[in-house]
């Protein structure tokens, strides 16, 4: 009998789906999705979740290995044009422009997921405003490359033209709408 991994079943992604729902409405509270992952990481059951074969996805940094990458069903895009983009949070961002939406269709501009080593703890420190931020909050990470955060101020200055975030170490996720005002507040 053929066994497969709790990510790629409906009732989990739905579970998973739920988690990242009240993520992008609370920007910098972070979900622990361990009792949904099995043996899967945090990057792969979101992907899981969000992907079929109707969208792109670039994973030049290659995170995600060759039997998932099929399950995913997804077909490769350049960075540019993705819808989604998954990339090692550790490395910088190197110089391209994630696809941003047009003003007639703001909602296609891509979806960036960034694996780093841990979110809510780290030497990385950003001050989160806007919609669904209670004033401000702060949230730290491990394993982030600040220059991701200086791009993505790029990214999203022409609301409502931009990029959407979710951050993930191996356990847990937390997203940054493009709505989401960030400062950098260290970046030792």
């Amino acid at each position: 009998m053929l066994k497969i991994d709790n990510i790629w079943t409906i009732d989990i992604q739905q579970k998973i789906f739920r988690s990242l729902l009240t993520c992008m409405s609370r920007p910098g509270e972070i979900a622990d999705l361990s009792q949904h992952l099995g043996n899967s990481s945090a990057l792969l059951g979101v992907l899981a979740t969000l992907l079929d074969r109707t969208v792109t996805l670039n994973d030049d940094d290659e995170l995600v290995n060759r039997s998932d990458r099929h399950l995913l069903q997804a077909p490769s895009d350049s960075p540019q044009t993705a819808k989604f983009i998954a990339r090692d949070a550790t490395n910088p961002p190197g110089n391209f422009t994630p696809h941003l939406g047009d003003l007639s269709n703001p909602e296609k501009g891509a979806t960036i997921i960034l694996q780093g080593k841990a979110l809510g703890s780290g030497n990385v420190s950003l001050q989160l405003s806007g919609a669904g931020v209670k004033e401000t909050y702060r949230v730290s990470l491990k394993g982030f490359d600040p220059k991701w955060f200086i791009h993505r101020q790029e990214w999203v200055a022409n609301f409502p033209l931009g990029v959407d975030m979710i951050l993930v170490d191996f356990n847990r996720i937390m997203a940054l709408p493009r709505t989401t005002h960030i400062v950098l507040l260290n970046n030792m």
